[in-house]
């Protein structure tokens, strides 16, 4: 099993890298400005680049009143024509945070929506700030959200380091669970703990506490000096955690930048303690250090950093202090608050700091006002494939109007020349990403079967890969990944297989791998991809696996058959690892059925098929001699209409505690549409019954 946080760390650090460097922006746009010619070499080609801006005033008020001749555009210092112009001022619709729902996929995405990242702060923070975030956060989502808006959600903790818990979604509801879910346990640093240390209350610490005896050269009571080095010891955690924040901070901000448009983080933390990064107003002899007067120069460099790294990645930071009003102020408490700190992130960023976390609705309907009124910029560039980055300035002739907004963007670049960590990165975003910006990838049907529950839980995963469909995108040689992700978005299976284009080049080929999970929800996800060309085919899935009952009648998810032949299956790698120690993970023994005569059903049911088998797995516990009675019916849910079906049983096999029925039924003439296929056990004796229902889209 993959630990999930090392490949969740991964796509944190550089998941969000692989929007654009490969890719056109947003909606590209492109014209031919040459006549049609032989040879390519002489055919000239032009994308449209939109560029995101804010405008406003000295006092901060948006300016929305401005037309397409008050800016001039600059591109790698040389102006340029803007083509295209759009006004943006939206207004939220009314609506009750009970009856939030997800928006509506529009059939053509905007342009340049707003992008917000929830980042919950869980380091650098406390218990009441946590709980101060949350419902900031649930107050954002439930009411300053327009339709059009993504939004994501990222936290760091010191154990965890960087988490995405859900990349840019328009899915709300999903988004507002996910908030709801945050926990308080194993979230902090060293935060709380070095407050106490540096604000006196270390006395609180006693010798023995401290194992102290007197083979330790310790006797008499308290020793000065080592309550000296305790501070010391844990400024110095304190110091190691801030470095590693901004360190995983700048490895985010570096993969910002390649997501086109402008970016929102909306920050909820305490913030990093302003003695470590500018040192402490406190009498001399109070000191511990010449660091502790004026701070410590190398961490406030890489901070510094930080905020610029931020800035360059086109991210306006809003930090929320979360900390709230003092109730007493001890000496050199202020220095071990974080407001300089957040408000100089938040400044070098282009965004805003807002201190007082106790009226967190107007900091969150403030942002809302800030980032509801902008500007779109279009302008023609040649298309080059050199991957160059291009810096953008925008100015507005007006006098006295501040301009924010993109600073930059990469050309695209060939497949071929990206490094190993990009072409994980395009991995990455291919198979999580609800609408992958650089490539619209082909779609493969994909199912999921439990297949036993007992002890660790086993899973079937089953895609057709058409193969008029795979040569769309197959050159030499392709890569296969299984991903299955948890519901907290940690991966829990990563396998990746390279095959050559041959395997596909006869009649439809059936990918499958297995897996043990414990129970519980999971996405899956099947990506292969072209290794030259970069192009991609995702197969999708959900699944829900059941604890086992203590005793009863479990009836697993059967696989349909249809009468088709000249199908070939490929096994995932680490399946054929487990068939070597021993382990039965083969198809055709987890579902015995003859391949020259029928293939699986994964994609829609062909219309005039009258014949259907399934293959049905069953467990028996605690019940002896058991006597069975299995139904079987088709329901249309558009019509209510139910259809009992007819069908015979052949021989069972049984494998350990596991039963397999083949059985065959006799369908009627379908209309196209979706049905349910269900199938019910009951055992007479105890009248124990188990059901299990398979979608049947007929087309």
């Amino acid at each position: 099993m993959l630990k999930g946080n090392l490949v969740i760390r991964i796509c944190i650090y550089f998941f969000l890298f692989s929007q654009l460097i490969f890719i056109e922006p947003l909606l590209p746009q492109t014209k031919k400005t040459a006549d049609k010619q032989e040879s390519l070499q002489y055919e000239v080609t032009v994308t449209l680049k939109l560029i995101h801006v804010y405008v406003t005033d000295k006092k901060g008020k948006p300016v929305t009143d401005l037309t397409q001749s008050d800016f001039e555009l600059y591109d790698n210092r040389k102006p340029v024509e803007i083509t295209e112009f759009e006004k943006h001022i939206l207004t939220l619709p009314e609506k009750k945070a009970q009856e939030i729902k997800p928006a509506p996929r529009p059939e053509t995405p905007s342009r340049m929506n707003r992008k917000f990242f929830l980042f919950f702060d869980f380091a650098f923070n406390s218990t009441q700030g946590i709980l101060k975030s949350k419902k900031a956060a649930l107050y954002f989502i439930d009411t300053q959200l327009h339709p059009t808006d993504e939004i994501s959600v990222i936290s760091y903790s010191a154990r965890k380091g960087l988490t995405l818990h859900e990349y840019l979604t328009t899915d709300y509801q999903k988004v507002r669970q996910i908030v709801e879910g945050l926990g308080l346990r194993n979230v902090f640093g060293r935060a709380e703990r070095l407050e106490d240390v540096t604000s006196g209350s270390i006395e609180q610490v006693s010798p023995k506490d401290l194992n102290l005896n007197k083979s330790s050269g310790l006797t008499g009571g308290w020793d000065k000096r080592m309550e000296r080095n305790i501070r010391i010891a844990e400024k110095r955690a304190y110091k190691h955690d801030v470095s590693r924040f901004c360190s995983e901070i700048i490895n985010f901000a570096r993969s910002l930048i390649y997501i086109p448009d402008y970016k929102h983080i909306i920050l909820f933390s305490k913030g990093v303690a302003d003695f470590i990064l500018y040192g402490r107003r406190l009498p001399e002899g109070m000191l511990d250090s010449k660091e502790d007067r004026y701070g410590s120069v190398l961490l406030r460099t890489i901070y510094e950093r930080m905020t610029k790294e931020l800035a360059a990645s086109n991210s306006a930071v809003y930090a929320v202090n979360v900390e709230g009003p003092k109730l007493r102020i001890s000496p050199g408490s202020r220095d071990m608050m974080g407001d300089s700190s957040l408000r100089q992130l938040s400044k070098t960023t282009g965004g805003k700091y807002f201190s007082n976390s106790m009226d967190y609705k107007k900091a969150i309907e403030q942002i809302q006002r800030v980032t509801s009124n902008y500007y779109v910029l279009g302008y023609y560039i040649d298309k080059k494939w050199d991957g160059k980055y291009h810096k953008i300035k925008v100015k507005v002739k007006r006098k006295g109007y501040i301009v924010s907004g993109q600073r930059g963007y990469f050309n695209p670049k060939p497949f071929t020349e990206y490094t190993e960590t990009e072409k994980l990165l395009h991995l990455i975003d291919l198979a999580l990403s609800d609408r992958p910006h650089f490539q619209e990838p082909l779609h493969f049907p994909l199912i999921t079967l439990p297949y036993s529950i007992q002890e660790k839980s086993k899973l079937l995963l089953l895609t057709e890969i058409p193969a008029e469909k795979i040569k769309e995108i197959a050159g030499k040689k392709v890569e296969i990944v299984t991903l299955i992700f948890d519901n907290q978005n940690e991966i829990v299976k990563f396998n990746r297989d390279e095959v050559t284009s041959s395997k596909f080049a006869k009649g439809n080929v059936f990918y499958y791998a297995t897996s043990s999970l414990s129970p519980g929800e999971y996405d899956c996800k099947i990506v292969i991809r072209d290794l030259e060309t970069g192009k991609g085919a995702v197969a999708s899935s959900s699944v829900f696996i059941s604890e086992a009952p203590e005793s009863g009648v479990i009836l697993y998810p059967p696989l349909l058959l249809v009468p088709e032949k000249n199908a070939s299956y490929l096994k995932e790698l680490s399946t054929k690892k487990n068939e070597e120690q021993g382990k039965s993970t083969n198809l055709f023994d987890i579902y015995p059925f003859d391949p020259n005569q029928y293939s699986p059903l994964v994609k829609e049911l062909n219309k005039g098929i009258s014949k259907l088998l399934a293959v049905m797995r069953y467990t028996i516990i605690d019940i002896r001699e058991p006597e069975f009675h299995l139904s079987a019916s088709l329901t249309k849910p558009s019509s209510g209409l139910k259809i009992p079906l007819s069908f015979s049983t052949l021989p069972t096999k049984k494998k350990e505690e596991i039963s397999i029925l083949l059985i065959e039924f006799q369908t009627p003439e379908l209309q196209p549409g979706k049905y349910f296929l269900n199938l019910t056990v009951e055992e007479l004796k105890t009248k124990s019954k188990s059901q299990i229902s398979s979608e049947i889209q007929v087309r």
